[in-house]
């Protein structure tokens, strides 16, 4: 099963970055792929991608402190059985962002989905 682990460290502290990118439904605010997030009931989000790249459907799967867990239902991307876990931990005065995906390839080879996956990641990261 392909994982993808992607970080980056900042000089903000936890609190403020988890104040940034913490509300689930709020994607759209810090990540530049997404247009727009659609909050649902049960925990779910339409994530509406720029681009007409269609929209990626997720439910909230788990949270505490400083970091979320989610799964991908439905996407345009090579993926299946899709979860993975935001989280930002204290890092040298500042934080840092760890972005976790375990999944499985579904219409690309493993190699090509996990670049895929990590280009999304990477992409948020450098705009935070």
């Amino acid at each position: 099963m392909p994982h993808v682990h992607k970080s980056q460290v900042y000089d903000s502290s936890p609190a403020q970055m988890w104040q940034r990118i913490g509300d689930f439904n709020n994607v759209h605010s810090w990540h530049p792929a997404v247009e727009e997030t659609k909050a649902s009931e049960g925990g779910v989000r339409e994530l509406v991608l720029g681009d007409d790249a269609g929209s990626v459907f997720e439910t909230h799967t788990d949270g505490g402190d400083l970091h979320y867990s989610y799964r991908i239902d439905r996407s345009p991307l090579p993926v299946a059985d899709y979860d993975s876990t935001i989280r930002v931990q204290p890092h040298d005065g500042g934080c840092e962002v760890v972005w976790t995906a375990n999944f499985t390839a579904e219409g690309a080879s493993d190699e090509e989905a996990v670049a895929v996956i990590e280009g999304i990641f990477q992409r948020g990261l450098d705009a935070l």
